[in-house]
């Protein structure tokens, strides 16, 4: 990339040279030297634009992954990876998804591939627990997930690294024990989750917008609350009130 803007660079400079009247007082030029003129300006803005046309698409294609398996490679094009394989699914993602991990039987770790993003999904619960537990401080949460998902899951454990998810995950990892669970949270998330489900009906029926990071937020703090200290403070069904608490 470098050596062909460096090349448009020096025949920029030449046809510059060139042009630039070394006599005014010359009046000889002919036809040839003007065809030639501008022959070397077109060639110039030719190599110009390919240089620049090169090092965008070099820089802004798909990559795929140096030494991690690609999901669906015969899906996968040279510029866009599996961009337009993506959106051409719709509501298919996961199911398509699930059968070309099936189709490379179950690789305990793959890639999928966009332009200037690679996509890691993995299935080996060793390595689930390598980056999520014994070694979560050497694989942190990118910058820029933390700032696309802020508006939906605010500071919380989801969106932290560091100190802050220290914090977070010792505040909740009491409530996580295997029995509570298996016998106590799950109900508790089953029937809180059918009650934002009905309210989310009731509220689509009404009004055409809806907070949905409001209703979440609202569920989760009922959620936690009830499995915390076995009170339900019912902010969801307050909504768009603001609730007391």
């Amino acid at each position: 990339t470098m050596s062909l803007l460096r090349v448009a660079n020096s025949v920029f400079d030449s046809v510059k040279y060139y042009i630039s009247p070394q006599d005014e007082n010359d009046k000889s030029k002919n036809k040839q030297d003007e065809a030639f003129r501008q022959y070397a300006i077109a060639s110039a803005i030719g190599i110009s634009t390919v240089a620049l046309l090169f090092a965008a698409t070099n820089a802004y294609r798909a990559r795929a992954h140096d030494n991690i398996p690609t999901m669906a490679i015969d899906q996968y094009q040279f510029l866009t990876g599996h961009l337009f394989t993506i959106t051409n699914l719709e509501h298919k993602f996961h199911e398509w998804m699930f059968q070309s991990i099936l189709k490379m039987d179950f690789p305990p770790i793959v890639s999928l591939s966009i332009p200037r993003v690679n996509y890691i999904f993995i299935q080996d619960p060793s390595l689930i627990k390598y980056t999520m537990d014994t070694n979560f401080q050497y694989v942190q949460k990118g910058d820029s997930i933390c700032e696309e998902y802020q508006p939906l899951l605010g500071h919380g454990i989801f969106v932290s690294n560091g100190e802050t998810w220290k914090f977070h995950r010792k505040v909740a990892s009491r409530m996580f024990s295997m029995r509570n669970l298996k016998d106590f949270m799950y109900n508790i998330s089953v029937k809180n989750t059918k009650l934002v489900t009905d309210k989310l009906k009731q509220l689509s029926s009404k009004q055409s917008e809806i907070d949905i990071n409001d209703i979440l937020g609202r569920f989760t703090l009922d959620t936690f609350c009830e499995i915390a200290f076995g009170v339900n403070i019912n902010s969801v069904q307050t909504y768009p009130k603001k609730h007391e608490f």
